[in-house]
């Protein structure tokens, strides 16, 4: 059994983006719907009209951004010659022919590994996105080892056949 995916797949995924989405949430709308003494300049002059919804619209498009990056991450964990995916609740096998390619951005600061599929797999789709384990390095400009690791493990499929 090999993790791929960083131990804190589960907290980013289910704890900080929800947290982060209600607290902030809760904030703007109480900002949007005080009173006018919530939002004054220096002076007790009120904001132009309109101003306390710019909170809430920041919120929202926020929201969308977190739930956009935080949704699809799935934990990942290589079992002998079969790859498993989870979203904590449901669990896909994935075989060596299904993985079509395997990129990394490494200009996002956990950068996650999307995994593309030759077929849709349901509750999957065709592409899974995963955090890797978090590793020290310097060279940002380098893929995570798990990036080779998924690329060998698609690539075993083909070796095999022709052995």
């Amino acid at each position: 059994m090999d993790m791929l995916s960083s131990r804190w797949t589960y907290f980013l995924k289910y704890i900080v983006g929800p947290f982060w989405i209600l607290c902030f949430g809760v904030a703007a709308w109480m900002l949007a719907l005080a009173p006018d003494g919530a939002f004054t300049d220096g002076r007790g002059a009120s904001p132009p009209p309109g101003m306390q919804w710019l909170l809430v619209f920041i919120w929202i498009v926020m929201s969308i951004g977190i739930l956009r990056f935080t949704f699809p991450i799935k934990r990942l964990e290589l079992r002998g010659d079969r790859l498993f995916v989870s979203n904590y609740f449901r669990e896909w096998e994935i075989f060596p022919s299904d993985i079509e390619s395997v990129r990394q951005n490494r200009w996002v600061n956990s950068r996650p590994i999307r995994v593309r599929l030759r077929r849709e797999i349901d509750g999957v789709g065709s592409s899974f996105v995963f955090i890797p384990l978090q590793r020290a390095m310097l060279r940002f400009w380098r893929e995570d080892p798990q990036v080779e690791q998924l690329r060998r493990f698609a690539d075993a499929r083909a070796g095999g056949k022709a052995a």
